[in-house]
């Protein structure tokens, strides 16, 4: 009897202490998984990809393009994002996406500030993340966050008064072998040098045609 009881008082605390909210279970399931996907080609071909045409779209529309289902919730907040000129996530996003998921606000302000693809304040046209692990601290990261604040004129953090960019870090990028690497909106560069900084740099300074034209600078680019 007292080993039963001893047992039973066992399982209960074993359960108790492994006890996890929704938020932290959908974090602990699909953190990994999208953390790298979307900040990898992934992330280009199934979100950014489809900014142009989302920007003639209303919400309601873009919400309804989704299933009203929990799992569907990273996809339609990307969708939000993007379909903002100032690319973040106002109150009102949120609100919405809460009703159509039939969860709460709470929630929403909860996975909107895990993932750092996500912004609630307003930033500039073009979003500059450089990657921060220690493969890119190790190929001299810290030289490259220094050019870019020299050439911006900005910190982490921080957008130009012309909003035409924000400064940002972001634990990985998957680019470890092209290592110092950074991403300017959906577009990933490495191997980078100073110069390189500024060709990529006034390239998104001049008009969307130029900026666009190739998808890459060569990893070699002097």
């Amino acid at each position: 009897m007292g080993d039963n009881s001893k047992n039973q008082n066992e399982n209960m605390t074993h359960k108790e202490s492994v006890r996890l909210s929704p938020l932290s279970i959908f974090s602990l399931v699909f953190g990994p998984w999208f953390q790298v996907t979307l900040s990898d080609n992934f992330n280009r071909s199934a979100f950014v990809g489809r900014r142009h045409k989302r920007e003639t779209m209303t919400k309601t529309s873009i919400l309804e393009q989704y299933p009203p289902r929990m799992e569907n919730v990273l996809l339609i907040l990307h969708d939000l994002q993007n379909h903002n000129p100032r690319n973040y996530l106002s109150k009102k996003d949120l609100g919405l996406v809460a009703a159509y998921l039939n969860t709460t606000l709470g929630v929403m302000y909860g996975i909107a500030t895990y993932y750092t693809m996500f912004s609630l304040r307003p930033r500039g046209k073009h979003i500059i993340r450089i990657c921060r692990s220690p493969v890119c601290h190790l190929a001299s990261v810290t030289d490259v966050l220094a050019e870019l604040k020299r050439i911006l004129k900005i910190d982490i953090g921080e957008t130009t008064t012309d909003k035409h960019f924000t400064l940002e870090t972001t634990e990985c990028l998957g680019q470890c072998d092209v290592s110092p690497a950074m991403m300017v909106d959906d577009m990933s560069y490495g191997n980078l040098t100073r110069n390189k900084i500024r060709s990529v740099i006034q390239r998104y300074r001049q008009p969307r045609r130029s900026a666009g034209k190739s998808k890459r600078l060569p990893w070699n680019e002097k």
